[in-house]
């Protein structure tokens, strides 16, 4: 694999299928496309002013979607490595993103306290999701499209993807929590924060809390479940990463 020319990679991304790679170089304002079987470079595109934050492609892997500094959302092809359109609309830092129903929607959160759900095909926001404080951190779209999860400085909130209501405030960590994602299933979620150095599992249809796990002695930063669901993988500051097994 190639290295991308920069100080620090910010973000990275793959395909559904595993088939491109696209890291991000906030220094450079652009991302580049790479082969992941060969290493070869496919292509690079531009056009965020600032340090691009995130990026996700589209369940299909027709589309990226990338967030940056400068507060706003782009969305290009990928076949064409041309640039959609760009969402605008939050007014501080973009957190999250990602794609939900398909590829028709996308759903971005912002330290504006924000969550956002918009068309795809016609950069329309379609709506705003009110509910956090504080600012929020991250997001995840559960696999059967039916949830939004955004977590919080404050707490985190379930909301339905169709109507836009909030279901369930899920309040069991002391404080700041980083991550929040959806199981394979979509029927639990895993949450973390760097308040009380514990991985938590919410059931989704009750927003019971079901178990809180320590083992971490600093702050968490990131979850991933395994694709088969059976594994739950949990970063801290200090470089430990803890591998759980989800019975």
């Amino acid at each position: 694999m190639r290295h991308c020319r920069s100080r620090r990679i910010k973000s990275v991304a793959f395909t559904q299928n595993y088939t491109i790679l696209a890291p991000a170089s906030p220094f450079h304002h652009n991302i580049k496309f790479f082969d992941v079987k060969t290493g070869k470079e496919l292509g690079l595109i531009a056009g965020h002013g600032r340090d691009i934050n995130v990026m996700t492609f589209s369940p299909d892997g027709k589309y990226l979607a990338s967030a940056a500094w400068d507060r706003t959302v782009k969305i290009w092809d990928v076949d064409s490595w041309e640039e959609i359109r760009t969402l605008t609309g939050q007014k501080e830092e973009i957190s999250g993103l990602d794609f939900a129903n398909g590829s028709t929607l996308l759903v971005s959160s912002a330290y504006d306290r924000s969550v956002m759900i918009w068309d795809v095909a016609t950069g329309v926001m379609l709506k705003e999701l009110i509910g956090h404080g504080m600012r929020v951190n991250a997001l995840d779209v559960s696999p059967n499209s039916k949830f939004i999860v955004s977590a919080g400085r404050d707490t985190v909130l379930v909301w339905n993807l169709v109507s836009g209501k909030k279901l369930w405030d899920l309040n069991g960590h002391n404080w700041g929590v980083t991550s929040a994602v959806f199981h394979p299933d979509s029927r639990l979620i895993a949450t973390c924060s760097w308040g009380d150095e514990l991985v938590m599992f919410w059931d989704v249809e009750t927003g019971k809390l079901l178990k809180s796990l320590p083992g971490h002695w600093d702050a968490l930063r990131s979850l991933a479940f395994s694709p088969d669901g059976k594994l739950l993988a949990s970063g801290a500051n200090n470089g430990i990463i803890l591998i759980w097994e989800i019975d």
